[in-house]
């Protein structure tokens, strides 16, 4: 494998910057080796690299890796030896199966992440995710101060995120995966620091420009280059060089690139480095110390506030300064994104936390893809599903399979089939064939498992389910056409209910026949009601001639006494209605009062 296949995993997710490079360079491109819509940062791609930053096959030069070839690996600087991990070739590669364990060294730094290559094969990524890793310094396991999270870029890519606020000096990684093992890249940061505004004391009279220092150009002869190194002015008994970061970032270490002339060297020695905050208050102070006093051609300065956002980085010496390159490996605060750190990573990461290029270190519950933006299928098991492709992790809910869980476990009799298959388990409803129950039984056949035949009587099928016949042979009705029509004109009955469709032969009555026309002339009568047409027979009466005479007369003589029950009541009732009225109308009798004479 390449490492073009991971540069095009990023590339998809920077195409909105394509307009607005184009609306900025149009017919007037970076300069070489420099991308980016304000020409910022350099080129770190073996060959060339487009607008966006993006290179071409070929890949990242060696000691760089990852987004727009951006971070400096510290597996390969430093003169530290070259291995099959470590030689910035993705293709080449270990393939010795007794190799379970290897140990990295790497640049005495802090770290913030790594990434590990493997060959691709069927089982590379089930190997990934058996794989451990130690971190260590000088032989003592330290752990991580913050995420420890591992993302997957490919089935034989992943990313292992992990802050350091102490140096390490090496990685062992442990499992079946070492067998395969290509590549190992360790963050050493990017430059935060590359053409980032500066504020200093007066240039040397001879200097040609004053982004000497920041402009991510290393001197190509063994003069100082006025062009790309910083020369300040001799009269001042302090110089100053003050890199204000667009963005608040944290800042792992420092690199000065000294001028290539021995002579000059000195100028640099008994340097200071001061990081200061937003409210510019001092996070950190390093004082070089003139070790050696005519100066090193390079250095390295770890920051001892790997973990505090740094706005302000001050380099000052007492009298001239002269260097030709400043840089400062740090990365985005978490919560923040692409190269300027300046948008927000999406609401449903975890805490706030992605890469660089906006990928969700994890997910919240319920969400997935690369900016946690989709959302789980409500048929996972808690919510929870797989961040690349939504698959549910701790499987589905009942009624649901595949890997997203979003299809239905179809004509189960529990309701339940595996995750991978959809087979049911348990059986199939009847009706259906095993394994997948998804085919109904083939016509003749009905339950479970299709194993029933369906009755002699139905002349072409039955249900699948219960095996109610579909249609019943003539003369037959019922749910198996087991009863028989009786009684019906040309033995014509509903299939269902039985009931005579075409009437009741002659003599018979009721929706299905099943009642005799008694009594009546030539035995006919309505087939709903029941009434004779032709009349009754002789001794009897009655719509439908059910009465004889013998009956009707015991109806007669019950009629007259009830007459006559019924007139004595009324006649009581006339008889007490007169007497109150005749009470209300007769007056009271007068009182008599005695009235006493005198004697």
């Amino acid at each position: 494998m390449k490492r073009s296949l991971l540069i095009q995993h990023l590339h998809l997710d920077y195409w909105t910057m394509v307009l607005v490079v184009f609306v900025f360079h149009g017919s007037h491109p970076c300069p070489e080796n420099y991308f980016d819509p304000m020409c910022r940062y350099t080129c770190n791609c073996k060959a060339t690299c487009s607008l966006l930053g993006y290179c071409d096959d070929n890949g990242c030069k060696r000691g760089y890796f990852g987004y727009h070839c951006q971070y400096r690996d510290l597996a390969t600087h430093w003169d530290l030896p070259t291995t099959i991990y470590t030689d910035g070739d993705d293709t080449t590669c270990q393939d010795d199966d007794t190799i379970t364990s290897v140990k990295i060294p790497m640049s005495i730094m802090t770290m913030t992440f790594f990434m590990v290559i493997i060959s691709s094969e069927p089982t590379s990524k089930e190997m990934l995710e058996e794989m451990t890793y130690e971190l260590e310094q000088n032989g003592k396991k330290i752990m991580c101060d913050n995420w420890n999270v591992t993302n997957f870029i490919d089935n034989n890519i992943i990313y292992v995120y992990c802050l350091t606020s102490v140096n390490v000096t090496s990685i062992t990684l442990h499992g079946k995966a070492v067998s395969l093992l290509c590549t190992v890249n360790i963050s050493g940061g990017r430059n935060v620091a590359i053409n980032q505004p500066i504020r200093f004391t007066p240039l040397d009279q001879y200097a040609a420009r004053h982004t000497g220092g920041v402009d991510g150009l290393y001197p190509t002869s063994g003069a100082l280059n006025p062009v790309t190194c910083f020369k300040g002015s001799e009269n001042v008994t302090k110089s100053i060089y003050e890199i204000t970061l667009d963005v608040p970032k944290l800042i792992s270490y420092f690199m000065i690139i000294n001028t290539p002339e021995a002579l000059n060297r000195k100028k640099l020695a008994g340097f200071k480095i001061m990081t200061r905050d937003e409210k510019n208050k001092t996070i950190s102070t390093y004082e070089e110390g003139s070790n050696p006093p005519d100066g090193r051609p390079n250095y390295t300065v770890p920051h001892s506030a790997a973990l505090v956002p740094v706005k302000y980085i001050r380099l000052e010496k007492d009298n001239a300064l002269n260097f030709c390159e400043f840089e400062a490996y740090g990365d985005c605060l978490p919560g923040y994104r692409e190269l300027e750190c300046l948008y927000n990573c999406t609401e449903n990461c975890v805490e706030g936390i992605c890469e660089l290029h906006g990928k969700c270190l994890e997910c919240k519950v319920g969400y997935w893809g690369k900016f946690c933006q989709r959302v789980c299928g409500s048929s996972c098991v808690g919510n929870l599903c797989e961040q690349n492709k939504g698959g549910c992790i701790l499987g589905c809910l009942p009624g649901y399979f595949e890997y997203d869980c979003y299809r239905v476990c179809e004509n189960c009799i529990y309701n339940n089939c595996t995750m991978d298959e959809g087979l049911c388990i348990g059986g199939c409803k009847k009706g259906f064939l095993p394994p997948s129950c998804t085919d109904e039984c083939v016509n003749g056949y009905y339950g479970i498992n299709c194993s029933s035949q369906c009755g002699a009587r139905c002349p072409k099928e039955c249900t699948k389910d219960e095996g109610y016949c579909l249609n019943c042979q003539p003369k037959t009705y019922g749910r198996n056409c087991e009863k028989n029509c009786f009684n019906c004109k040309q033995e014509q009955c509903d299939q269902r209910t039985g009931n005579c469709t075409l009437g009741c032969k002659d003599g018979f009555k009721e929706f299905d026949c099943s009642l005799t026309c008694s009594n009546c002339k030539d035995g006919k009568c309505h087939q709903e009601t029941g009434n004779c047409t032709l009349g009754c027979n002789y001794g009897y009466k009655g719509f439908d001639c059910s009465l004889s005479a013998a009956e009707l007369e015991i109806l007669k003589e019950s009629d007259t006494l009830q007459l006559a029950i019924v007139g004595f009541i009324v006649f009581l009732l006339v008889v007490l209605l007169l007497a109150r009225l005749l009470k209300k109308k007769t007056p009271p009798p007068h009182s008599v009062v005695a009235v006493g004479g005198g004697g």
